[in-house]
């Protein structure tokens, strides 16, 4: 099967929203993930796709949707596009992030392997070369040179003990096919602390899918370890976060791509404004917190550690009285704020199911 080779440089040079109808030949060479909520629709997908140079994200039209629940179109699945709109997503001090929203698309066929060596997605080529730090000299800058934050970083116990943990993944994560090409930023330590003046907050309680662009300031009040799922169309890691602000809680994801990076800069306890993350329905079965969305973060996700924590909460509590307990379901999770009068003895009992 043969590629549309270099067509993605090209179409990276093309003006935001244009519409085109030439016809290109890429290969999905990441792990197809939901995209956004189509409430009372048809759920879209979005991937990583190549044309054997270079890389960037490609938004699944609904049609398809069928052949992705069915397996047909996966890793590895070369797809003939035929018509598509190229879209640029703007990142505050960085370059645009690049999407291709497909249209119309025919299967050619799936191969066994990641055809060609493309490198990472972005705005472009100039986009890439605008950050090349030495790899040896690095950590020898001068220490003005270098953010305060990442001289005192040290990495986790866990992220000490990550390559052994890769290891069980070999060559499926999307993450370590293209690592050579990941800037060295990642992964690299804390969050960048926020200079300049504040932004415009959002409240956690009125988040929602249909408003895109929104800056929240949040503490961590949870951060949980790093998992790994292995399924027969999928492998990855991921970790999530619990954020509060005076108007409420939500629960944020990161996954596969997004751990390395985002695992080291968030901490429990610390204060952070976040931006540009994906708003979504929660998944209640992962979550005990009192909020409807949830949300999950990707390449265009922005944190910043802000120095300026005055009225964000430590904690966030419901108290629900003793004589209201009986209202609550079987694994309903309440606060409830008592007096311990009395402590009996450890026993030992054995349960009817053993």
């Amino acid at each position: 099967m043969e590629l549309s080779t270099g067509e993605i440089s090209r179409i990276k040079t093309l003006e935001n929203g244009t519409q085109v109808s030439t016809p290109l030949t890429i290969q999905i060479i990441s792990n197809i993930q939901p995209f956004g909520n189509q409430t009372g629709g048809a759920l879209r997908y979005r991937c990583m796709a190549s044309d054997g140079e270079q890389s960037i994200v490609m938004v699944l039209p609904m049609h398809l949707t069928p052949l992705v629940d069915e397996q047909k179109i996966c890793r590895f699945t070369v797809l003939k596009i035929v018509r598509y709109n190229f879209t640029k997503k703007a990142r505050p001090n960085e370059a645009p992030m690049a999407f291709i929203i497909v249209s119309e698309a025919e299967i050619v066929g799936t191969a066994t392997e990641k055809l060609g060596n493309p490198e990472k997605s972005g705005a472009g080529a100039p986009a890439q070369q605008s950050y090349q730090p030495p790899q040896q000299s690095f950590q020898q800058a001068p220490a003005q040179q270098q953010p305060q934050q990442q001289q005192s970083y040290q990495p986790p116990q866990s992220f000490q003990q990550q390559p052994q943990q890769q290891q069980s993944y070999g060559n499926s994560s999307f993450m370590s096919r293209v690592a050579d090409t990941k800037p060295n930023v990642y992964g690299s330590g804390m969050a960048p602390v926020h200079t300049g003046s504040a932004p415009i907050l959002h409240p956690i309680k009125d988040l929602n899918p249909y408003h895109s662009r929104w800056t929240i300031r949040a503490r961590v009040t949870q951060k949980t370890a790093i998992k790994s799922w292995n399924k027969p169309n999928s492998q990855g890691r991921l970790f999530s976060v619990n954020l509060l602000d005076d108007s409420g809680e939500i629960r944020a994801t990161a996954f596969t791509q997004q751990v390395d990076r985002l695992f080291p800069m968030l901490e429990a306890g610390k204060v952070y404004y976040i931006s540009n993350a994906q708003v979504k329905m929660a998944r209640q079965q992962f979550s005990t917190l009192n909020n409807q969305y949830e949300l999950t973060f990707d390449d265009s996700t922005i944190v910043e550690q802000c120095q300026e924590t005055t009225g964000v909460p430590q904690e966030q509590y419901e108290f629900v009285p003793l004589a209201n307990l009986m209202k609550y379901e079987k694994g309903a999770i309440v606060d409830v704020l008592c007096v311990v009068r009395s402590v009996e003895d450890v026993v030992e009992i054995t349960p009817k199911n053993g």
